[in-house]
């Protein structure tokens, strides 16, 4: 029920889906340019010598083994695959000081990127809390400026608490992956695609609470995070559940829509997820507090009275 009300109060504020995707889109552009001349020029040896060894061809044969009904061509060209991945380990052990350099250019790209587009997560979050709470209608524009510093505020908070979780996140896909892919490309791949999901939901499970009181109540960031995590330490399982039905179904929308639109459709995406996921975090605020909230103009819930669910 929580994630149908977050889509029909999406619905009901689509516009913001149009707005997030050209601020998405700006900040993204503008960053990926200047952190792909960056970043280039470090890693060349790097994509050299993966190119001198027809890395990425006998990935692609590997790929079409599958569908050649060959066992000797397929185990052929997966042995060569596994030889290759040893050979490139140890290109990256050659160039570690390039390694450090580009992991450390990107991972300021990162923070960077992610603070930035948390700034729209604050009047994102204000436009749909008043059409929530008494069905009113405030430009994205106007309340960014107006919440320009509590948005840095809150976005810079969030990208130092998100940066250190996802080192730690990343190493321990990277431990899967190394475990995993000595027994198979494919079950490496798909262990580290679902043990990413859950480790998001964890995240935002933890912290779905942290944004609406941000918004709703007059609060310091610090202040909000602390209140929201205990306010929510009894629903954390529940909203765990929640969130990996929802990244689940949006990550696999992204691939889909973003591989028939040759990667335009992955941004669009990411700016309908972006707005659903402050709806989704809103409608949790609201149940939480059993207090009343609009899902579309005509449509009203009273959480004192609806069942809780995981939907």
């Amino acid at each position: 029920m929580e994630l149908r009300h977050s889509f029909r109060i999406m619905s009901s504020r689509f516009s913001l889906v149009y707005k997030s995707l050209l601020f998405i889109s700006i900040v993204l552009l503008m960053l990926s340019a200047l952190t792909f001349s960056a970043v280039y020029s470090v890693i060349e040896p790097i994509i050299q010598g993966i190119n001198n060894m027809q890395f990425f061809e006998h990935i692609g044969d590997a790929a079409r083994s599958l569908f050649a009904g060959d066992l000797t061509i397929q185990s052929l060209a997966f042995e060569q695959v596994k030889m290759d991945f040893s050979a490139v380990s140890q290109i990256f052990v050659d160039n570690t000081h390039n390694v450090v350099l580009a992991s450390s250019l990107f991972a300021v790209f990162v923070f960077i990127s992610k603070a930035l587009i948390n700034v729209a997560r604050i009047p994102t979050a204000d436009v749909l809390n008043n059409f929530m709470n008494s069905n009113s209608r405030f430009g994205f524009t106007s309340n960014l400026i107006v919440n320009l510093k509590k948005a840095i505020g809150y976005s810079m908070v969030d990208a130092l608490i998100s940066i250190p979780y996802y080192v730690i996140m990343g190493l321990i896909l990277w431990g899967i992956g190394a475990l995993f892919f000595m027994f198979s490309i494919w079950l490496g791949i798909i262990m580290i695609l679902v043990v990413s999901i859950l480790l998001f939901a964890l995240k935002h499970s933890v912290l779905i609470l942290w944004l609406p009181m941000y918004v709703k109540e007059d609060k310091g960031v610090f202040k909000s995070l602390k209140d929201a995590v205990v306010l929510n330490k009894k629903n954390i399982i529940r909203y765990f559940g929640q969130y990996i039905i929802t990244f689940f179904g949006t990550y696999a929308f992204t691939v889909v829509f973003g591989f028939v639109t040759f990667g335009i459709g992955a941004i669009i995406s990411l700016s309908v997820f972006h707005v659903l996921l402050v709806a989704v975090e809103l409608v949790a605020y609201y149940r939480v507090k059993e207090e009343k909230y609009y899902i579309d103009p005509d449509t009203v819930v009273n959480s004192k009275t609806v069942v809780h669910d995981k939907y």
